[in-house]
């Protein structure tokens, strides 16, 4: 397996699904989109919760936001 973020798939994986239109390599470059969502959030997340991250100002609602979204994108990878 490579060394990379774990939201992409390997090199591995990559060659087995190259530019391919079948249903499982769509569906795999389709759960990378997700799981890089899921990073974004999460960082943006955790940006929310260390010491005095109010990023730009964010209120409460827009904090839940993240986390709905972050919920909601996991329960789409399952």
């Amino acid at each position: 397996m490579s060394d990379g973020p774990k939201w992409m798939p390997s090199n591995e994986e990559i060659q087995e699904h190259n530019i391919c239109p079948c249903d499982d390599c769509i569906a795999m470059r389709y759960r990378t989109g997700l799981r890089a969502q899921i990073a974004v959030l999460e960082e943006m997340q955790s940006h929310f919760n260390s010491p005095g991250g109010e990023w730009f100002g964010a209120r409460r609602n827009e904090k839940g936001y993240v986390q709905d979204k972050i919920a909601a994108l996991r329960k789409e990878l399952e």
